[in-house]
């Protein structure tokens, strides 16, 4: 056997696992075609089980998203109504300021009639 035959046999075909030495023609066994056609329904039936989970993986997603859409929405709505509060707040402040300073001024107008 040359160099280069040794190293073709311990090549694995692309067909094979890592490891396993792909069989020879002679040691493989043949198959018929109820064999073929049942390797082809396990190929279909593992095919439209990762679909199924992919769609599953999908609406989840879907979901969640429109979790997060949700959270979102709620947040600002909270945001939003703090704010409007504390604008409401400063404004209940404001006035209340201005009715003091309005207030003392008249006093001080009062008394400085008084004085005059």
């Amino acid at each position: 056997m040359s160099a280069m035959s040794a190293k073709d046999s311990t090549k694995s075909s692309k067909y094979q696992p890592e490891g396993k030495m792909a069989a020879k023609e002679s040691e493989r066994p043949e198959r018929n075609n109820s064999e073929v056609s049942n390797d082809s329904i396990n190929d279909s039936a593992t095919i439209k089980l990762q679909l199924d989970t992919m769609e599953l993986t999908l609406t989840d997603l879907r979901e969640q998203m429109l979790k997060k859409e949700d959270i979102e929405k709620l947040i600002s709505n909270t945001v939003t109504k703090i704010m409007n509060e504390m604008e409401k707040r400063n404004e209940e402040f404001l006035m209340k300021m201005n009715k003091i300073f309005n207030w003392n001024l008249k006093i001080n107008l009062l008394k400085s009639q008084k004085i005059a």
